[in-house]
């Protein structure tokens, strides 16, 4: 999940500089950098790392029964 919204970040952001360029010319450049692309990859895979495995840490301390009492 995290490659994929890395994707789709990259790539709304080619379409919503398309748009502004078309509807508001006169408007900020927006500047597209392909050099912080890895690094954003980084930053996603890492988020999406972490909000895996702290659930997942609290999930292996709880008591299985006691967990499957309250399904």
């Amino acid at each position: 999940m995290g490659v994929g919204g890395t994707i789709a970040g990259i790539a709304l952001s080619f379409v919503s500089q398309a748009v502004l360029k078309q509807f508001v010319p006169e408007s900020l450049p927006q500047a597209i950098v392909p050099i912080w692309w890895p690094i954003v990859l980084g930053i996603a895979l890492g988020s999406a790392l972490l909000g895996a495995v702290y659930p997942s840490m609290i999930a292996v301390r709880q008591d299985p029964i006691e967990a499957l009492a309250y399904e």
